[in-house]
């Protein structure tokens, strides 16, 4: 960013709070434990991480998101937890939203937000389908709605998260093409340690010796079910990573194999990749370390009774077995359009701008493999621009993430998003007791419009070589004649508005 402005309590400015380089395959999911890009049906158990859809959520019974952290995804500076692109169809059951997780709800149809109980007190905010703040189904969160200082008004939970679904799967899906292309050059071995040559007709339990950088195994999806025991003689680890290709060719059941010699800690060096799965049901009883990554299926967990270690990227995700713990897939992979063979980034003139006259001027720029294509997506639902550098004017307040996508020969692409934030007017204008008065005791009281707002500060100039501050001042003048007024308004984020 080329400027950055001061902190106010009037401002929440993010600088890099949400910004995101893609690194790996799953980097446009932007930190999130599920991400996926149409609905999500979450029945029972948990999700330890932070889960959003650009769909509708349904919620079937107690449910919990985010219970061990709220990831990294942000809005105006507060963790958000849960978003939803659509509406929300309420079922049975409470889900929560724990950690003090925020929410933001694209179509509020059929839901009412709690910033206040019904009684008109600060109280747990919640989401309900109905008009009673204790009724179920419901989301429950933690906080209120003075602690983290939001309204119907102020980043409202009903309000678009400014994430592009569309965009993110294209990249995904992109990304699960190009590693399906690499090369298998892992080593297998059976039960005894005799290497094995083939990837068809392989015995039960299986061992794999991880080497140094990025092993790759390309399975069908009959032979992944042959397998019952996975022993890894090498932990996955940030220089031993594991990318297992399925080719299920549409809809495929995954019967769970055994993992051993691996942990929660190694999980975040495996990735199992449903390339050209449409369809995906996780069953069995054995737990997956890994994430399983499969941007074009729509995902089924509801008899599978272990935890998911990792994370979860598909067109739909339909939750009721077992948990979903948090680990983010983290790292690039080479050709893949993980960062390697492009780069993006991008300067913004001022981040933070009055929404009179706001014109954000965003110059970007690629490195890597040519020639380039560009995408600008501006966080607002307008139309998206396809030059490196692009201007913008936002014609409403609030915070936006801009996102800058560059794709490379080949496909090769990297995305960079930050946060610009559109800041409102403040109120002008003053009236006076009486704007004329006799120079002997005269008094001059002064009130500004709407009284004071909230951390706006407020100058004057009475005309006659003095001034004064705060939003009422009472003036005496020592001689007579005209004299001419000016109110200045200045906001926490620096816009200004004249009176006279």
């Amino acid at each position: 960013m080329k400027r950055k402005l001061p902190l106010s309590c009037f401002l929440i400015l993010l600088l890099s709070a949400g910004s995101v380089s893609a690194q790996s395959p799953t980097a446009p999911a932007l930190g999130f434990n599920v991400f996926v890009q149409g609905n999500a049906n979450l029945i029972n158990n948990l999700t330890q991480g932070p889960v959003a859809m650009g769909g509708d959520l349904t919620i079937g019974g107690n449910y919990d998101v985010s219970s061990t952290s709220n990831g990294t995804f942000t809005v105006a500076g507060i963790p958000t937890a849960l978003v939803i692109g659509g509406k929300i169809n309420f079922g049975s059951g409470i889900l929560n939203v724990d950690n003090n997780g925020y929410v933001k709800l694209g179509d509020c149809t059929g839901s009412t937000v709690w910033y206040l109980d019904m009684t008109g007190h600060y109280a747990p905010m919640r989401i309900t389908g109905c008009s009673d703040y204790a009724g179920t189904p419901r989301i429950d969160m933690q906080m209120t709605s003075y602690s983290i200082g939001v309204s119907p008004t102020a980043n409202p939970v009903c309000q678009p998260s400014g994430i592009d679904f569309a965009s993110a799967f294209l990249q995904m899906k992109s990304s699960a093409s190009a590693m399906a292309a690499l090369t298998d050059n892992s080593t297998i071995t059976d039960a005894i340690g005799d290497v094995l040559s083939t990837r068809t007709g392989l015995p039960s339990a299986i061992k794999i010796n991880l080497h140094s950088g990025t092993n790759v195994l390309n399975l069908n999806g009959a032979d992944l079910n042959s397998i019952s025991s996975f022993t890894y003689n090498h932990v996955p680890d940030a220089g031993h990573l594991l990318i297992v290709n399925v080719n299920t060719v549409n809809s495929f059941t995954w019967n769970v194999f055994a993992s051993s010699g691996i942990d929660i800690t190694n999980c975040p060096y495996v990735l199992f990749n449903f390339y050209n799965a449409t369809s995906l049901t996780i069953s069995g009883t054995a737990a997956i370390e890994g994430s399983v990554f499969a941007p074009s299926a729509d995902i089924t967990k509801d008899t599978n009774p272990a935890p998911l270690e990792g994370q979860v990227i598909g067109q739909s995700y339909h939750h009721a077995g077992g948990d979903d713990h948090y680990v983010v897939f983290g790292t690039s992979i080479p050709g893949c359009g993980g960062g390697i063979d492009v780069s993006a980034s991008y300067d913004v003139n001022i981040d933070n701008q009055c929404l009179a006259d706001n014109v954000f001027v965003f110059e970007g720029s690629a490195t890597g493999i040519g020639p380039f294509t560009y995408d600008w997506n501006f966080g607002d639902g307008s139309a998206h621009a396809h030059t490196v550098d692009a201007v913008k004017s936002y014609t409403d307040t609030g915070t936006y993430n801009v996102t800058f996508t560059v794709t490379g020969s080949g496909g090769s692409h990297d995305a960079v998003t930050h946060t610009v934030h559109v800041s409102a007017t403040p109120v002008s204008g003053f009236a006076v007791n009486d704007s004329i008065q006799v120079l002997t005791g005269n008094s001059f009281a002064f009130t500004a419009a709407g009284g004071t707002s909230a951390g706006c500060s407020y100058s004057w100039d009475f005309g006659d070589g003095t001034s004064g501050t705060g939003p009422d001042p009472v003036k005496s003048y020592s001689g007579v004649g005209g004299y001419i007024v000016t109110e200045t308004v200045t906001s926490g984020s620096g816009c200004v508005m004249y009176a006279y």
